[in-house]
């Protein structure tokens, strides 16, 4: 392989699932024979995130500028950067390109390549709904509210992503999307970018060793939610269904996690609270989670948005467990190859065929093994390779 100065970009070191990947890439970058590594991420701007500086981050354009002409990258891998690196640095971006023949890639995190608001919901009042993806590039998807604070800042925020789409030409920046779920390399494409990729995230938490599912005892299941509690996630309508069909095989649901609907579950569940079939267990650390789960029988991702890679799929399988998903979105197809998915619809019948399939993927004999292998760092190094041996690339890093 060609020498490589590679620069990593994102808004943030350390804060949620696409800062570890971020991390994960920079490590697996530096693990590469003839691959020299840098990074630039918020950590090391002077200046506080704040409403200014995600519409226009003028301080972090100078600050990557300065970082392109010294460190001279044959190759810039955006990862985020709409929230406090702000679009602005695009400007440097693009001159840099233009100067040096540089690429730009970018693993897209969420929807914002392709719609105004990273999560693609529509809302009506304070309750959102997922957009349709035929919406996409429509009149329909301008008109309609794509946020809960009203229509001054919708208005806003749709016009300011019109205006960095039509100014700076991020689909021209950058070379190449690379999309960690096919829901995703699809929305891209039906939005007109052309230049993406499937280019699944990688793990940390994912063992190299395939995970066999425990099997139940016979009793009721033990199901756990590890997330956010927010709207977003689902978790309360997916307690309303379950009330629907009496919670029929279902022993008790544990929630791993806190946020915004934590008081309103305890408050409109508390009789399920009571009764032992609701367990609000609270935020717990990280690295205590897998030991936790073991506990369960199987998770649930009841999310009603349409999450882009959710890492629960994987985790749920590292820990041995199959996961309730509902069918919307990349949740459909994200993760088909891991083998523990059982989908479920938004209906009372159909949650009652998923719980059934449930009881019969644990009550098979041998139990099933669920296959992590294209989750894994090791896979994840074979893709970077396979990416920087594209003959675009690679033409580049000989220059």
């Amino acid at each position: 392989m060609k020498s490589w100065r590679i620069l990593v970009v994102n808004d943030h070191a350390s804060r949620g699932g696409a800062e570890e990947v971020y991390q994960t890439t920079v490590r697996a970058l530096a693990e590469i024979d003839g691959v020299e590594v840098g990074t630039f991420d918020g950590s090391m701007l002077e200046v506080e995130e704040k409403a200014s500086t995600r519409f226009w981050n003028r301080h972090a354009a100078q600050r990557l500028d300065e970082k392109l002409k010294a460190f001279k990258p044959d190759l810039i891998w955006l990862h985020n950067f709409h929230n406090f690196l702000s679009p602005a640095i695009l400007l440097p971006l693009r001159r840099y390109k233009r100067q040096s023949g540089a690429s730009v890639v970018q693993t897209a995190h969420d929807y914002l390549p392709a719609f105004f608001t990273p999560d693609m919901m529509y809302f009506d009042g304070d309750q959102p709904r997922p957009v349709p993806r035929s919406d996409v590039g429509s009149l329909r998807a301008f008109l309609t509210p794509s946020s809960s604070k009203g229509r001054i800042h919708d208005l806003i925020k749709k016009v300011h992503w019109l205006a960095i789409h039509a100014a700076l030409s991020p689909r021209q920046v950058i070379d190449l999307y690379l999309c960690p779920s096919q829901f995703l390399l699809e929305t891209l494409q039906q939005s007109g970018i052309d230049k993406s990729m499937l280019f699944l995230n990688p793990s940390a938490d994912v063992p190299f060793v395939p995970q066999r599912a425990r099997r139940t005892d016979g009793a009721g299941l033990k199901l756990a939610f590890a997330g956010r509690l927010s709207y977003e996630k689902g978790i309360d309508a997916f307690l309303l269904l379950a009330r629907q069909i009496d919670f029929a095989h279902i022993d008790s649901i544990t929630l791993y996690g806190d946020g915004p609907m934590a008081d309103h579950l305890r408050q409109d569940f508390s009789a399920l609270i009571d009764s032992g079939k609701l367990v609000m267990a609270g935020r717990v650390a990280h690295d205590e989670l897998p030991g936790l789960l073991r506990q369960h029988d199987a998770m649930v991702l009841p999310s009603v948005w349409y999450e882009n890679a959710p890492m629960v799929i994987p985790e749920a399988a590292a820990s041995g467990l199959p996961i309730l998903v509902r069918d919307l979105g990349s949740m459909s197809t994200y993760g088909e190859e891991i083998g523990n998915k059982v989908l479920f619809s938004s209906s009372p019948e159909g949650l009652r065929r998923a719980l059934n399939e449930l009881l019969d993927k644990l009550g098979k004999t041998p139990a099933p093994i669920f296959d992590l292998s294209e989750m894994t760092r090791q896979r994840y190094h074979e893709n970077i390779h396979r990416l920087l041996e594209r003959p675009a690339f690679a033409a580049k890093s000989a220059l």
